[in-house]
């Protein structure tokens, strides 16, 4: 079996709808996760 820290999965891919106060903050948040990547945002 092997070791989970090892085993390397690809980025969850994600996409911000809004750019307004929350939305700059989840982007914040996405850019600074060794896990997810950024692909899109959205602002209507």
């Amino acid at each position: 079996m092997q070791n989970a820290e090892h085993t390397q999965r690809p980025k969850a891919r994600l996409a911000v709808i809004g750019a307004g106060l929350v939305g700059k903050k989840h982007i914040a948040l996405i850019r600074q996760s060794p896990v997810c990547r950024l692909v899109c945002i959205v602002d209507p």
